[in-house]
């Protein structure tokens, strides 16, 4: 709702789908009751499928109040991070460190946990971000031992959105304007994606060319995140092929 007030167009991705209807978009990869490790075990398959350009985490609190080896969280939660880079060089990743619980035990060991947050997370380089998130809420924000009220949540959303207009190339987006239609260029070459010989039909090879602006080398981004060319063609690998020197059509 705070991007979407300030003027920018979001889309957020994951598995899961739910939440309030006044959220708007529901997805989301928040999974209730996991802990730092099954999270590690999926994230890979995760980027894979959603190539998000921005990353929140607020990761940990299960594993404290599960008693989780306790003293190796914080090096489970710089593996997981160190996935994610590998994965997605690219992608802006802010970390938090969790909000109070009400237990006492608890507390202290999420105290200790969100402490141990930055040393581990320093020499991640200039994509990962520290979020103070503990100190944004207190106890009487919470609507039961371990999980926001309402309220909670609200201040949880402020604390997230000061931490991305912070970093505003977290905001930026990742290609060209949806709906517009712009030629791709490579930078090394100077040369443009080209459909070739403008040819229509499905299955046409592209190929680079000396970059001239007609049809057959306007792209356009949709919402869904396809590149299309001549309205209703989208660029495609051959028969869904990963090996190097797979036909791009």
């Amino acid at each position: 709702q705070r991007l979407v007030a300030s003027g920018r167009t979001v889309d957020l991705v994951g598995s899961a789908f739910n939440g309030p209807a006044e959220l708007g978009d529901h997805d989301h990869e928040g999974h209730s009751g996991w802990v730092i490790s099954q999270i590690d075990a999926n994230i890979v398959a995760w980027l894979r499928a959603t190539n998000p350009h921005t990353v929140l985490l607020h990761i940990g609190t299960n594993d404290m109040n599960g008693n989780v080896d306790i003293a190796n969280a914080p090096a489970r939660l710089s593996a997981l991070v160190d996935h994610i880079l590998a994965t997605a060089p690219g992608v802006e990743v802010f970390v938090a460190q969790i909000i109070p619980a009400m237990n006492a035990t608890v507390e202290s060991r999420i105290v200790a946990f969100n402490a141990a947050l930055p040393g581990v997370l320093q020499s991640k380089g200039p994509h990962v971000h520290v979020v103070n998130m503990h100190s944004a809420l207190t106890t009487a924000d919470l609507a039961d031992a371990l999980h926001p009220s309402a309220g909670g949540y609200a201040k949880m959303a402020a604390a997230w959105f000061a931490a991305l207009q912070s970093v505003p190339v977290s905001l930026a987006p990742t290609g060209p304007a949806i709906g517009s239609a712009v030629g791709l260029m490579n930078a090394g070459s100077g040369r443009c994606l080209d459909v070739t010989g403008a040819n229509t039909a499905a299955g046409t090879a592209t190929i680079l060319w000396d970059c001239h602006g007609r049809p057959n080398q306007q792209w356009t981004r949709t919402a869904a995140g396809e590149l299309r060319v001549f309205g209703t063609s989208c660029l495609d690998v051959q028969g869904a092929g990963t090996a190097n020197g797979t036909q791009v059509i």
